[in-house]
């Protein structure tokens, strides 16, 4: 799905004008950043959750020459999907 699907959904249910759809959508981006740029996070319920987490320094290896380094420590966002959405996976 695209930000263009998410759109016109909004504008065949709601009957709202496309400026005004995709106006909103592009508002519920920015709170989102917003949040996960400050440390907090984004819970969607029935979808998941977007956080961000700390990840340690750690070895890794350049796979071209095999050559061993230090990988640093980094904010990474994470995502954790809903129980309710995981129950709709096929089995």
């Amino acid at each position: 799905m695209l930000k263009k699907d998410v759109v016109d959904t909004i504008v065949e249910k709601h009957g709202l004008p496309r400026a005004q759809a995709k106006q909103i959508v592009n508002d519920f981006i920015e709170q989102a950043q917003t949040s996960l740029s400050k440390g907090g996070s984004v819970h969607l319920s029935g979808l998941g959750t977007f956080d961000v987490v700390t990840r340690p320094a750690r070895p890794a290896r350049n796979p071209r020459n095999g050559e061993t380094f230090t990988a640093p420590a980094g904010k990474r966002i994470r995502f954790r999907v809903s129980p309710k959405l995981k129950n709709l996976l096929p089995k």
